[in-house]
């Protein structure tokens, strides 16, 4: 499992108080379906990293 792959926000803004207590993952990095279809990952620039490869 990649590092960071989920985060929240324990105290965030007013303005965006209502994340607070949920969890947020990488869609690069796990398996999404919505409506019974599975939604592709997207290529970004956290996609090598969440996979583990390195430019070296």
């Amino acid at each position: 499992m990649p590092p960071n792959l989920v985060w929240s926000y324990p105290d965030p803004l007013p303005a965006v108080g209502p994340v607070k207590g949920l969890l947020a993952f990488y869609n690069e990095a796990v398996d999404i379906t919505v409506d019974g279809e599975r939604v592709e990952r997207p290529i970004t620039h956290f996609s090598k990293t969440l996979s583990g490869e390195s430019d070296t």
